[in-house]
């Protein structure tokens, strides 16, 4: 499930609701909630700003491992200029 915003003058923005990713080689993983992602934007005639994130809890089944959340931010922006164009972006997890 998806929310996508109209765009608001110059600045939109979507949520949702996904199936939690499963985690590469961990069996005893259970996914009880959705994975929730956002993303927004910023746009002008020759420049745009975004950021988006997600969050996702990793439960253990029986105890293996202590539960944790996993979780990750990415922010950037473009920019052009006649010809030239610039793009830059970060993200952690």
């Amino acid at each position: 499930v998806m929310y996508t915003s109209n765009n608001l003058g110059g600045l939109q923005f979507k949520v949702g609701l996904f199936s939690p990713s499963k985690v590469d080689g961990v069996t005893d993983a259970e996914y009880t909630m959705p994975r929730i992602e956002a993303n927004v934007v910023y746009s002008g005639d020759n420049f745009s700003l975004w950021s988006s994130g997600f969050t996702q809890d990793v439960d253990s089944k029986i105890g293996t491992f202590d539960d944790y959340t996993m979780s990750g931010i990415d922010f950037g922006g473009s920019v052009s200029l006649g010809g030239l164009s610039v793009r830059g972006n970060y993200g952690i997890t």
